[in-house]
Formats: C-alpha cells, structure tokens, sequence
C-alpha cells in the first residue's frame, strides 16, 4: 500500500512525460516499492534536483472567504483538472462554517464559494471516485459525508464522538486510519487511534497512542504501509511541550516505544507528516528557539519509528510557523509561513527535501504571496495552496494560489 500523494503524482508525471525536478518512478520501481513497502528500502530512481522558482512561478492569486470573518484550516483534493477547496469560516461562538470552491490549474475559481454545513477541521480524501468529507460538527462527532457535484453533500456517517480538538485521517488501501484528539477519562486531551473500513464503520477500539496518559494534542499521522501507521503529536507531559511519535498496528497496538523527535529543551508543536515512496515518513514541526522566535525543522523517521536525520530549515529572527509537508516522488516540498525579519505582515516560503531529508535548496524560497498557515496539494503541473491573508488587522481570509516550479 502507498500513500495517495506520491500515486498520484507519480502517475500524473508518468502520463505527461515526466517531471521536472523530482524524478517519477517507473512502473518497475512502483512495483518494486509496493512488494517491499515499508521495510525502508530506497525506492527511488537516483538523487533528484530541486524544482526552479522564480517570482513568475506564483500563476494565480484569489480570494475565497469571507472578508468580515476570520477564515482557518482547509483541505485540498483534484477533481479532474480542477482542485477542489474546503476550508472553515469561523462564526459566534468559536464554532466554524465549510465552504467549498474550485480552482483551476491556472488559478481562476471555476466553482463556488459555496456554503457547506457547520463544522471544524476539515479533511477531504478520494476513495475509488468519491471525495469523501470529514469535519468536527457542532456536536463533537467526527463526521464523514460524500462531496458530490459542486459541493453538495450527501449522506452523513458518524465516525466517532467526543472530539476535543482536531483529528488527522488517510485511506491506507483498506481502509481510514485516524489519529484524533478526544478526552480521556480524567479529562484531559488524549490522542487516540482508530481504524475503519470504508464505510466508516469501526473495526477496531479507540486506542491511546501516547505511552504517558496526559495531554497530548495536534495529532498528524503517516500510513506507512504493511499495516503500520506513524503518528505524532505534541504532548505537555513535561515543560516545555514537544512533539512526540509511535508506529500504530492495524490492531490499535503500539510497535515499539514512542520517540521523542524535537528537542528537549525548547517547545515543539504542530506537527505534519507525510509517507516517503520507499519507507519512512518526514515530519515538520516548529520549535520555539527564543522567547520571539520559532524556526521549522524537518526530521525524517524510519519504518520503526527512530529518527535518521533532523534538519533546520529556517534561520530567521522573526516567527517561522504552521509547517505542513507533503510527499512528493521519492521526496516531500515543505511550506510554511514565515515573518522573516518583520512581525507583522507573513509571506509563505518553501523548501524541497531529498529521501533523507536533507533541504535541496541553499536557502529556502520567500515567495511574496501573503499568508497563514498554508495547506498544500502537489499535483504533476503545480503546487495548489489554500492560505489566509490579511485583509485587515483584525480579518484573515481565505484565498488560494497556484505555483508552478516544475
């Protein structure tokens, strides 16, 4: 089993001829890496060179949201040529509102913004043709519903209840592997794990993943293949929080103890990870180096869960925050906002990481593109990214763009 990313790309590359920069794999080597997944062996076709940016690589620009609310987090899946974009309005009292719109590869949106339904966190996976939704509702359930034509929802299915805070979810191959933020019982944020066939249906119990039963938060998580699944999160065990990951079973049980990825004597949060082609995960996070600063660090994790290389991918002396990665051929492309040298105004930068994890550019690139917590989709034409830029001081809203560096 592979993760969907790295499929898709790599089949997308193969049908326009191959890319630029990172290297798709062949179908001999797909094959070689599905017979030998997950056990770490190097899947990819020799060392790859980063794509080219320049400052005409941002195609498109365009707002989303509504401008007289705060717009957070989002999901990003393809629909054909066009991707598709949920993302969350925040309304009175905390609780958020989904809308959705396309954009086409060249940046225009062709779709929406259309209203969805009340829900935080959301996530969108394809499933053998469907795009499937799953949110937090007013209610504290983890639900999932189909996306039909232009955004109309149908069916709801109840995956779990009592979330606390967000939740990750993949399809494996067969089935959804999720790591979500719930109470335990003495009230306190737990990160637990959960396993469900397609439909949603539960097939094992909630499992907690943490081998230290106190708050733990922010989970991400990475199907690995063979039955196993990396998960992270940031656990207040100790003072300063840091981020924290386990290999999960198909049965809910740990494979080994948990490792603690960044370090012990600064805070790290906010985790994202992302399955390598060829064995092993990446996960970035923030860490705090100084009162007024955090930097982004990328750390790539074997199949066992232990950390091979960790590198830092910022220097500057304002904030670098909210990393997300995603897998992109044998390597993964890292963005993330970055004050770089002012705190007020953020622009999004990136970097491109090889198999081991080492940063392929010599610095990373600053785009002039304004905005907050950037979510990415990596498609074989371009980099689809949904952000939040200030409209005023008080107002961030949601607005995509289209990045070709191929």
């Amino acid at each position: 089993m592979r993760p969907a990313l790295p499929l898709l790309l790599a089949l997308c590359c193969a049908l326009a001829g191959g890319c630029k920069g990172f290297q798709p794999l062949s179908d001999a080597a797909l094959a070689d890496a599905d017979a030998r997944a997950g056990d770490g062996a190097d899947a990819s076709d020799g060392p790859v060179a980063p794509p080219q940016c320049t400052s005409t690589s941002v195609r498109a620009f365009q707002p989303l949201g509504n401008a007289s609310v705060d717009s957070l987090r989002a999901a990003l899946v393809s629909v054909g040529d066009n991707v598709a974009m949920v993302w969350e309005d925040v309304t009175s009292g905390g609780q958020g509102t989904l809308y959705y719109a396309e954009v086409a590869r060249k940046g225009s949106v062709v779709a929406g913004p259309t209203q969805l339904a009340a829900g935080t966190y959301p996530h969108i996976l394809t499933v053998q043709g469907k795009r499937l939704l799953f949110y937090r509702d007013a209610q504290d359930r983890l639900v999932m519903r189909e996306l039909g034509d232009a955004g109309k929802l149908v069916g709801s299915k109840t995956v779990t209840n009592g979330l606390d805070g967000g939740f990750d979810i993949a399809f494996d191959g067969d089935g959804f592997v999720i790591a979500a933020t719930l109470k335990n019982n003495d009230n306190a944020a737990m990160v637990f794990f959960l396993r469900t066939d397609q439909s949603g249906e539960g097939q094992i119990p909630l499992s907690v993943v943490p081998a230290v039963d106190f708050n733990a938060l922010q989970p991400t998580l990475a199907p690995l293949g063979k039955g196993r699944t990396l998960v992270a999160w940031t656990d207040a065990r100790a003072s300063p929080p840091l981020v924290y990951a386990r290999i999960i079973g198909d049965d809910g049980k740990a494979l080994g103890n948990e490792t603690q990825v960044s370090a012990s004597s600064v805070r790290g949060s906010f985790a994202s990870a992302a399955a390598l082609l060829g064995g092993g995960a990446m996960l970035c996070y923030q860490q705090r180096e100084t009162p007024t600063n955090q930097e982004v660090y990328c750390s790539r994790l074997d199949d066992q869960g232990a950390v091979t290389a960790t590198n830092r991918l910022t220097n500057t002396i304002y904030d670098s925050i909210n990393p997300r990665v995603v897998a992109q051929g044998a390597g993964a492309w890292v963005v993330w906002n970055d004050y770089e040298g002012t705190a007020t105004e953020p622009t999004i930068h990136w970097q491109f990481l090889d198999r081991t994890g080492a940063p392929l550019l010599a610095t990373p690139y600053a785009s002039s593109i304004l905005g907050w917590r950037p979510h990415p989709l990596v498609r074989a034409d371009a980099l689809f990214l949904t952000q939040y830029t200030a409209e005023t001081t008080s107002s961030w809203k949601a607005t995509s763009a289209v990045v070709n560096c191929f």
